[in-house]
């Protein structure tokens, strides 16, 4: 927030509002997604929007073999010796 330049408390506040609104819907996201999809991340939501409307089919593909390598990473961390 250091380098945020704003003119006053107005510009502060709707930029903070919809940063909130942005979050709050990542949030919703993941956990309407939690079961099918459970390593869901900010990046993901945001990959997905822009790729839908960029009219990319192969998105949940790619969020998919994200994820499996996101899960490999995390057994190979936490692998049992």
């Amino acid at each position: 927030m250091s380098q945020y330049q704003l003119r006053g408390w107005l510009a502060w506040h709707h930029h903070i509002a919809l940063v909130m609104l942005s979050m709050l819907f990542v949030l919703t996201e993941k956990i309407g997604y939690k079961n099918e999809f459970p390593l869901l991340t900010a990046r993901d939501v945001r990959e997905i929007i822009a790729r839908t409307y960029a009219q990319q089919d192969n998105v949940l593909e790619i969020m998919m073999l994200r994820h499996k390598r996101r899960q490999d990473d995390i057994d190979r961390y936490y692998r049992k010796t």
